[in-house]
């Protein structure tokens, strides 16, 4: 388990408390054949941004030791109350996926909101003559701290460890799982491989990503 990051106060609060037990309860549930749940999570856990630092097994060890603590504290304060003592505990591993999902709900909208303007920024950049590593360097630096410059910081520190930009981009999109995002990734690739204007792409899908907010905008302030 890598180390724990206080980013989110809940995850941050159940990772205090029951951070040393997760460890030992995770080494098991690693040994167990449940790959069925890992990849959902772990693609879900990348989304949210990995709260707490866990990986899949960490997250189910951490859902199982907060099931059985409102396990135990319902038996304990009533007894007698069978269906609350089964009804509470079964509602926790729901309710952390919904947490999770919230999580990363809200990570991809913070990235959308600020994704049109870092394709103008990279695009200007590219224009101006910088190669493609030194214009997401520049994006970083302008960028306000935030889920977008986190994900282009990896895919930055991917391209400066010799990954090559399609592949960090490609990580990138996958990672994110935005279909905003995942088109601008699409554009780039396909422009970067036939070798026509990067920049002329990622300008047309910062188009596509304001009209794309716009649409969400409309759509919830018709709901």
């Amino acid at each position: 388990m890598r180390e724990i990051k206080n980013k989110r106060p809940v995850f941050a609060e159940a990772a205090r408390v029951l951070g040393p037990l997760v460890r030992p309860v995770s080494a098991r549930i690693a040994r167990l054949p449940l790959d069925f749940l890992r990849a959902p999570l772990k693609r879900e856990l990348t989304a949210a941004g990995e709260p707490g630092g866990f990986a899949a097994d960490d997250f189910l060890a951490l859902t199982a030791l907060l099931t059985s603590e409102v396990a135990a504290a319902m038996l304990a304060l009533a007894p007698r109350w069978t269906v609350a003592a089964l009804a509470l505990p079964a509602a926790v591993p729901p309710a952390s996926i919904l947490l999770l999902h919230n999580r990363a709900a809200a990570r991809r909208f913070a990235i959308l909101k600020r994704l049109a303007y870092a394709v103008d920024l990279l695009t200007l950049c590219v224009e101006a003559g910088l190669d493609f590593p030194s214009a997401l360097a520049r994006l970083i630096e302008r960028e306000q701290p935030g889920p977008l410059r986190e994900e282009f910081s990896e895919t930055l520190h991917q391209i400066r460890m010799g990954l090559p930009r399609r592949e960090a981009m490609r990580n990138l999109r996958d990672r994110v799982s935005l279909p905003a995002l995942s088109r601008v990734v699409t554009a780039f690739i396909q422009a970067d491989t036939l070798g026509t204007g990067i920049s002329e792409a990622l300008r047309i899908q910062a188009d596509e990503v304001r009209r794309c907010r716009f649409q969400r905008a409309e759509k919830k302030a018709m709901e």
